[in-house]
């Protein structure tokens, strides 16, 4: 269920109301309008697994400056991520799952979101139903991820990507994001798909286009 944030706890399928699929709302981009603060805000919302990665995260954090890390979430990694934090001296929140307007404050506090995942090979063809939320609500995406989460994000302008399990490859995306957010600017522009993030989720992966899909399949098998 959709918490006062627009955002389910887990991060799933976005539901957009028809509505919502045309008109100016459809030509935003995401980002802050100017640049309020320093630093990255960066905010990561769901499950606390060793599929999720987050020490590689935690560990960049010490190769960069004036980035800030909330997680919001719980699991079986949350007592070792908490550890590998102290041990890097880094600026990591933990925070219990939570859902509606607590969770709205979070995203509020927030420049970006994370989506990561481990550099299981399996991986490359996964795309964490989170990063389709993320960009249906126009909140820019720090994605550690490869394969086809990457190519989504680069294709649509959505974010930064960084090689998942490579410290320095994540600690260069969080330090561009930062330089981004910090000179206010605008994800989402000009994206090499053609499609800015919003949109390209309204065409390929909210509830209503999956449904469309899951219709022609089944017009195929009985036809």
């Amino acid at each position: 269920m959709e918490g006062a944030s627009g955002l389910t706890a887990t991060g799933a399928i976005p539901l957009i109301r028809p509505a919502e699929e045309t008109g100016a709302a459809g030509d935003e981009v995401l980002g802050r309008a100017a640049a309020d603060h320093t630093g990255l805000n960066l905010l990561y919302v769901g499950t606390v697994g060793r599929s999720q990665d987050l020490s590689t995260s935690i560990r960049a954090l010490a190769r960069t400056e004036g980035v800030r890390l909330r997680i919001v979430g719980g699991g079986v990694d949350t007592v070792e991520l908490k550890a590998v934090a102290a041990a890097n001296g880094v600026p990591v929140e933990f925070h219990p799952q939570i859902a509606g307007a607590e969770l709205a404050a979070h995203w509020e506090w927030a420049d970006a979101g994370l989506v990561s995942l481990s550099s299981l090979d399996s991986y490359e063809c996964t795309v964490p139903s989170k990063l389709y939320s993320l960009m249906a609500r126009r909140i820019p995406v720090l994605g550690v991820v490869a394969g086809e989460a990457a190519d989504i994000i680069t294709g649509t302008a959505a974010g930064e990507v960084a090689v998942p399990g490579d410290t320095e490859s994540v600690a260069a995306a969080m330090t561009r994001m930062r330089s981004r957010v910090e000179a206010g600017e605008e994800f989402g522009m000009n994206p090499p798909a053609g499609l800015n993030p919003r949109d390209w989720v309204i065409r390929h992966a909210s509830a209503a286009a999956m449904g469309r899909t899951y219709e022609r399949v089944l017009e195929q098998v009985v036809s």
